[in-house]
């Protein structure tokens, strides 16, 4: 392919992900013509290794030895420098951050602001330090004439600005360094609204270390701003609604999660009553597990300073694979260290489990079977595949799809392009209906449809879709709350006249006054 094509880079990009595709986030990572192979060992790294240069050269792609480097414990990629404490911004990068003048117009200052964004998610508070630039670029550029735009410029910019663009300079060049998420490790999420808008600092306590992992904020929305629809607590409840369905969803979903927050009647989220736009936001959040601990707002200062910055930036978050087990009844129940003076409600989409699912899964007369075949490696015969039950036939069509997750059975789930996605939980058939129950009546008796989505993305079993059908048609309170009586309608057809004037129409509309002063016409 010659240069200078537009379309160059994503012909390139979309061959480099059918040949690694598989491997995209698991063993490297990919962006164009760079590949970052990662491992765990020196063995492991060079298996990986053999398997990325042979598919090169099967599809007669070459890498220069001069531009390659191999077994570091530190690289710079995509403007990050990744080492084994965590991520960091590329100092060779920043260091033209340092160097940076002062913009003398709106669109210097756009690509002033480019290159900063770019790195915001290092930046507590980014957004209020740059709310006053972008203020600055709305000025210049919205429904302005172009031709003054330097002087618009100049009239617009001020000492406040002069001051942020120096505290990001500041910021930027003394950036921390970000923590790898450890997945078996709980998450600690801080969430914290004021009408200011929102913010929240996902981190991780590794080897007795609280580490930050993301920072998020965002500023309120115009109807989000009204006190008389929005108190204190719908707002905190809207922050870890946004929080942990949005910004750090990738994070949370399918692991442990202790949430603190400085509004104390948040965390009596379980019993308290809700009208219909808080049940909806329970209903997502239903599929999490996570813990809600009340800290006071001198101890909560992460959060509390990121919400009252009225930011307008966003946090950008790793792309991980999706875990979707059922939280707290599938597995056991992790007990993180507790901090003292905690208030403590727990939100989960079912009651604790406290048995060994495996074998739950051992003693399921389905599960049970194909179990033993697979755990051997070997699929049943024909013979052996006609003493199994139909159910016992359907899961093993996913034998291919079938992993094996800290002893559990689960099923893997793909996306469209043949990416891994996530993972379901195969549910034995002693906690479905349990499963059942609380989904379907914990997101608030949705329909067949809707149900049915709800309980693939945790679960897979054979015949899920007929279950859920059956236990929606089968639920009292939706049956009661359908209408039984049928709306009577007449029967449809013409009105037939059988002299002159036996039947009369009449209609009246409404015209511009006469200069009679008549507007209606009968």
């Amino acid at each position: 392919m010659p240069f200078g094509l537009c379309n160059a880079p994503s012909t390139f990009q979309r061959l480099m992900e059918r040949m690694f595709g598989d491997q995209q986030g698991s063993s490297l990572l990919l962006y164009l013509d760079d590949i970052v192979v990662f491992s765990s060992s020196v063995s492991q790294h060079l298996e990986r290794l053999e398997v990325v240069l042979g598919r090169l050269e099967r599809e007669g792609l070459k890498a220069k030895l001069a531009k390659c480097a191999f077994f570091q414990k530190e690289v710079k990629y995509l403007g990050h420098v990744i080492s084994a404490q965590g991520v960091s911004t590329d100092p060779s990068k920043i260091e033209a951050v340092s160097q940076w003048r002062c913009p003398t117009g709106a669109s210097e200052l756009r690509s002033f602001l480019g290159f900063a964004s770019y790195y915001r998610r290092f930046v507590q508070g980014f957004a209020k330090l740059a709310a006053p630039l972008h203020r600055v670029v709305a000025e210049c550029t919205a429904g302005r004439p172009r031709v003054r735009a330097g002087k618009s410029f100049a009239d617009a910019w001020s000492e406040q600005c002069q001051q942020s663009c120096f505290k990001l300079k500041v910021r930027l060049t003394t950036a921390p360094v970000l923590a790898y998420a450890d997945f078996s490790l709980p998450f600690i999420l801080e969430v914290d609204a004021s009408y200011g808008g929102l913010g929240a600092v996902l981190s991780q306590e590794q080897n007795g270390r609280v580490r930050p992992i993301a920072y998020a904020s965002r500023s309120l929305r115009p109807t989000e701003r009204n006190m008389a629809n929005y108190s204190s607590m719908k707002l905190e409840f809207l922050a870890l609604k946004w929080a942990m369905t949005e910004k750090f969803r990738k994070y949370l979903l399918g692991h442990k999660c202790i949430v603190y927050t400085d509004n104390n009647p948040l965390s009596h989220l379980s019993t308290a009553k809700l009208a219909a736009t808080e049940q909806c936001w329970a209903a997502q959040l239903a599929a999490f597990d996570f813990t809600i601990k009340y800290r006071s707002g001198r101890s909560n200062k992460n959060a509390d300073a990121l919400s009252r910055q009225d930011p307008s930036g966003q946090c950008e978050v790793n792309a991980l694979l999706l875990g979707t087990e059922v939280p707290a009844t599938v597995k056991q129940v992790f007990v993180a260290e507790s901090r003292p003076q905690a208030t403590q409600a727990v939100v989960s989409v079912l009651p604790g489990f406290e048995g060994d699912m495996g074998a739950c899964q051992q003693a399921d007369p389905v599960i049970g079977q194909i179990l033993k075949f697979w755990r051997r490696g070997v699929p049943p015969s024909p013979a052996e595949r006609r003493q199994l039950p139909k159910a016992a036939l359907v899961l093993l069509r996913q034998w291919d799809r079938l992993v094996d997750r800290e002893g559990v059975l689960h099923r893997r789930v793909f996306r469209s392009d043949g990416g891994e996605e996530g993972f379901q939980l195969v549910l034995p058939i002693t906690l479905r209906g349990e499963v059942l129950a609380q989904v379907h009546q914990g997101h608030g008796h949705q329909g067949i449809d809707h149900t049915t989505e709800l309980v693939r993305q945790r679960c897979y079993w054979p015949g899920l879709a007929a279950d859920v059908a059956r236990w929606c048609r089968e639920c009292e309170r939706c049956q009661a709350a359908k209408d039984t009586q049928p709306v009577v309608q007449s029967f449809m057809g013409h009105l037939l006249a059988e002299r002159p004037n036996q039947i009369l129409a009449i209609d009246f509309t409404l015209l511009e006054p006469s200069r009679s002063g008549i507007k209606n016409v009968l």
